[in-house]
C-alpha cells in the first residue's frame, strides 16, 4: 500500500468518526411528514457503486418511512439524478451538503443522507456538518464499500438443537464475485470435522450440507469457514452457531405418585422415563435440557418453587423442551395456576368455567411501515394476520371481536361486536398495508375506551407490534387497564425487534409480553 493510500484512509476514518460524533440518529427512525433528500457520491472512486447500492437497498426501506425522498448526485458538484457531473476526479462533501441545506423546506422535518465512500479530496465538510448540527437537521451515513473481489459464505437456516446419535445438516451457501479455488471447512469444538474443495466462478452461487452426528450430550459449538484465493474482503467467511444436544430421546416424569399408570404405559411403549417426585425436582434444574420433553402429572403450583417454574420456562421457550401438563385435583385452576409462572408458558388461562361468561377480543395492530417485509424476507404484517386468524378460530359464540390498527393514526377496521363468523369477519376487513409513522398511546387510549363501553366477563387487549414505538412514557394507562378489567398482552411480531423497549413498555403498563414465534395462537 503506497503512502499516499494510507493518508487517503485515515483520512476517510477520521472523518467517519466525526462525522458520527457529530451527528448519529439511528436511520430507522420513522418519520411522519418527513422529507429526505440524499446525496449518492458518483465520483471516479466510487463509480456506479452508491447508486446500485441506494436503489436495491436503501430506497425501498426508506420510502416506507419517509413522505419524500429526492435523491442528487455530487462529486465535484451536485446534479440532478438526470444530468451528468462534468469533473468526477474530486469529491466535495461540504459543497453538496451545502447546496442541499439551502434548498430545504421549512414547512417539513428535513433530513439528509450521505451515500459514499467519504473520500472527500477537497472542502471541509466538518464545518458544515457542526452548523447542521446546530440547525438540528439529521445527517445519516451510508458507507458504500469498494468492489473488492469477494466471496462469503451464508449459513441457511438450521435447527439449533440435537440429539445424541442423529444425522445433523449444517446447510451453507457461497457467493463469489471473482473465478477462484475455495476450500470450505466445518469445526465442531474447536476441531476440524469436514471440509470441502470448489471452484467457484464471478457471480456463482454453491449450496453445500455438512452431514455429522453428535456422540455427547450438552451445548455444542461449530464454525464453517472458507479460504478462497484472491478473496480480499475476510469478514464475511465465517459462520457460527452454538448447537444443543440432547440426550436420546427420554422424558422426565414429575408426579406425587410413584405409581403412575401413565408412568408405566410409557415405559412399556419404550420410551427412556427418568421418574421424580416434585421434592427432587431441585437436583434435575441444570439437566433439564438434556430431556426431550418434561411431563407434571396433577402438579400443585406450590408443589415446585418459583425458579423451578422460571427453569421451566426457559427450557420450553429457549431450547425447545416440550412440556406436557395433565389435569387433576391438584392442578390448573384448582392447583393455583392462574397468573402464575406456569400459567405463562401454557396457551390457556387457568380459570373456571362458568355458563354464559363472555370475553371481550380486541386486537390492535401496529400497521406502520417498519412492520412490512424484515431483511431475511419475513412479512411481519402477514405473520400478524396469520396469528389474529388463528385465534379467532377459537372464540366462543357470544364473545365480542374488535379490530384497530395504527400508525401515526388510530383506525377501526372491525367494530367491536359478536360475529356468527369472527375468521370471516376478519379476513374481509384486513384491508390495510404497513406505511407510515408509530404512536401507539393514542391507539391504546381508543382501544380502551371501545372496552370500556361494554360488560363482559373478561375483557382482553392484544397488540401487536415490531417494537419500533415512540419512547415516551404511558402515565395512566396501567390505571386505566385496571379500572376497566382489561388484561394487555402485547405480542412481539418478527425476528428483528426492539425487545428491550418492549420490556420497558409491558413493564411500566403491566403488559405481558410475547412473541408471536413463540405461540401458535395468541393467549
Amino acid at each position: 500500500m503506497t503512502r499516499n493510500s494510507i493518508i487517503l484512509s485515515l483520512y476517510i476514518a477520521i472523518f467517519i468518526c466525526i462525522a458520527m460524533a457529530l451527528w448519529n440518529p439511528k436511520l430507522s427512525l420513522k418519520k411522519a411528514d418527513a422529507q429526505l433528500t440524499v446525496l449518492v457520491d458518483n465520483s471516479n472512486s466510487v463509480g456506479a457503486a452508491a447508486w446500485q447500492d441506494f436503489q436495491k437497498n436503501i430506497r425501498p426501506v426508506l420510502e416506507t418511512q419517509y413522505d419524500e425522498v429526492n435523491a442528487l448526485f455530487f462529486s465535484n458538484t451536485v446534479a440532478g439524478q438526470a444530468e451528468a457531473n462534468t469533473n468526477k476526479s474530486t469529491t466535495n462533501i461540504a459543497q453538496a451538503l451545502s447546496h442541499v441545506a439551502q434548498g430545504l423546506s421549512k414547512d417539513k422535518q428535513n433530513n439528509i443522507l450521505i451515500v459514499s465512500d467519504f473520500g472527500e479530496t477537497t472542502g471541509n465538510s466538518i464545518d458544515v456538518l457542526k452548523q447542521l448540527k446546530s440547525k438540528h437537521i439529521p445527517v445519516f451515513i451510508h458507507r458504500v464499500a469498494k468492489d473488492l473481489p469477494d466471496v462469503w459464505l451464508k449459513l441457511l437456516q438450521t435447527s439449533n438443537v440435537a440429539r445424541v446419535g442423529e444425522k445433523i445438516e449444517i446447510p451453507v451457501q457461497i457467493t463469489s464475485t471473482l473465478d477462484t479455488d475455495l476450500v470450505v471447512e466445518l469445526e465442531l469444538d474447536g476441531k476440524r470435522i469436514a471440509d470441502h474443495a470448489y471452484s467457484i466462478s464471478s457471480g456463482e452461487i454453491i449450496q453445500h450440507i455438512f452431514q455429522f452426528s453428535v456422540t455427547q450430550s450438552g451445548e455444542h459449538f461449530f464454525r464453517l469457514t472458507i479460504r478462497a484465493e484472491g478473496d480480499e474482503v475476510p469478514e464475511n467467511n465465517q459462520a457460527s452457531m452454538m448447537l444443543n444436544v440432547n440426550s436420546r430421546a427420554s422424558v422426565l416424569y414429575v408426579g406425587n405418585f410413584i405409581q403412575s399408570d401413565m408412568a408405566s404405559l410409557l415405559k412399556m411403549s419404550g420410551v427412556e422415563i427418568k421418574q421424580i417426585r416434585p421434592q427432587q425436582f431441585s437436583s434435575m434444574v441444570k439437566t433439564l435440557s438434556s430431556f426431550s420433553s418434561v411431563i407434571l402429572d396433577n402438579i400443585h403450583q406450590l408443589d415446585l418453587d418459583r425458579s423451578h417454574w422460571q427453569a421451566i420456562k426457559q427450557a420450553v421457550k429457549g431450547h425447545g423442551l416440550s412440556l406436557f401438563v395433565s389435569g387433576g385435583d391438584r392442578s390448573y385452576s384448582i392447583g393455583g395456576y392462574r397468573r402464575s409462572k406456569i400459567e405463562e408458558i401454557l396457551p390457556l388461562i387457568s380459570e373456571p368455567g362458568k355458563e354464559e361468561q363472555t370475553t371481550a377480543f380486541m386486537f390492535l395492530i401496529d400497521k406502520s411501515g417498519s412492520m412490512g417485509l424484515e431483511p431475511s424476507g419475513l412479512d411481519r404484517t402477514v405473520l400478524a394476520k396469520q396469528a389474529v386468524m388463528n385465534t379467532t378460530k377459537v372464540i366462543n359464540k357470544g364473545d365480542y371481536l374488535g379490530v384497530m390498527a395504527f400508525d401515526t393514526k388510530v383506525s377501526e377496521y372491525l367494530k367491536l361486536g359478536k360475529y356468527a363468523n369472527p375468521v370471516n369477519a376478519v379476513r374481509e376487513n384486513w384491508v390495510w398495508s404497513p406505511k407510515g409513522g408509530t404512536l401507539l398511546r393514542p391507539a391504546l387510549e381508543a382501544a380502551i375506551e371501545q372496552l370500556s363501553q361494554i360488560d363482559t366477563h373478561q375483557k382482553i387487549l392484544v397488540v401487536l407490534t415490531d417494537g419500533f414505538v415512540e419512547k415516551n412514557e404511558f402515565p395512566g394507562i396501567k390505571q386505566a387497564l385496571k379500572n376497566n378489567g382489561i388484561t394487555l398482552q402485547i405480542i412481539a411480531i418478527g425476528n428483528e425487534l426492539e425487545k428491550q423497549a418492549l420490556t420497558m413498555l409491558a413493564h411500566e403498563i403491566g403488559a405481558t409480553l410475547n412473541t408471536a414465534s413463540d405461540i401458535l395462537t395468541l393467549p
